[in-house]
């Protein structure tokens, strides 16, 4: 997750822009304290809710552990499981599309 500041909102917007085109979450931070988390917005994200699919997100960019994701979606594991945001990759382990 890439980490703007409230400056680079001005003086990066375009990057914050294609990086959410691209499926990426990024913090925006104010004096170094998180004040908003961007994240794309997409047919997935509306079907599944935002909670899951942050929680999913997140979680597959190991910023957060499976416990944690769980908690955050407010979900049970199997919830997040069959979440259109996952899918099982060869090591069997969770990853978002």
């Amino acid at each position: 997750m890439e980490t703007f500041t409230i400056r680079d909102l001005r003086e990066r917007t375009g990057e914050l822009v294609r990086g959410a085109e691209a499926g990426k979450l990024s913090l925006v931070t104010k004096h170094g304290v998180g004040v908003f988390v961007a994240l794309p917005f997409d047919e997935d994200m509306l079907r599944s809710g935002v909670r899951v699919a942050l929680a999913v997100k997140l979680f597959d960019e190991e910023v957060i552990s499976l416990g944690k994701a769980v908690k955050l979606a407010g979900v049970s594991q199997k919830r997040i499981d069959q979440s259109p945001w996952c899918v099982e990759n060869p090591t069997g382990t969770l990853r978002s599309r």
